[in-house]
């Protein structure tokens, strides 16, 4: 299994509610795959159905998937694919909406930290590095794309 039309034929799991769904039934018309969408209530959910080979495979987001990975059992039963189902989508900071204080801090450390470089060291702290108390590492490296848009944020702002 390494691209998506290797999925052809097959049961593929999503949480519902995320946006992966809709874009796994979207693929699935556009290119006539006839996978069987499943859904599930959690991610811990999905993951144990791909591991129980309840579903070939798992669509989520790559981080979502790599640390599921990294809790595993097994973990070396598992690959996340290369290849992707759609644009990467951004993520967000909840924070409360009254707090506007500190809305703007974040905004401000954030920056300082893009725009200085440190954001590369964060990444490698919580990407590539073991993570206490289990010193798990999720392996997951930066993507181009995502190194590309550090390298020039501005071009990126709103």
């Amino acid at each position: 299994m390494r691209t998506i039309e290797d999925l052809a034929g097959r049961s593929v799991v999503s949480t519902t509610g995320t946006i992966n769904i809709e874009q796994l039934n979207e693929l699935n018309r556009a290119q006539g795959l006839n996978i069987a969408v499943m859904l599930s209530r959690s991610h811990d959910e999905a993951f144990a159905m791909v591991a129980n080979e309840q579903a070939t495979a798992f669509v989520m987001d790559d981080i979502l998937l790599a640390s599921l990975v990294t809790a595993a059992v097994s973990p070396q039963r598992f690959r996340i694919s290369e290849e992707e189902i759609s644009e990467p989508q951004p993520y967000g900071l909840m924070m409360p909406l009254e707090d506007a204080v500190f809305a703007e801090l974040v905004n401000e450390v954030l920056y300082e930290h893009v725009q200085s470089g440190a954001i590369h060291a964060l990444y490698d702290q919580w990407f590539l590095q073991p993570i206490p108390p289990e010193n798990r590492v999720i392996g997951l490296p930066m993507s181009a794309a995502l190194a590309a848009i550090l390298a020039h944020p501005d071009a990126y702002a709103d």
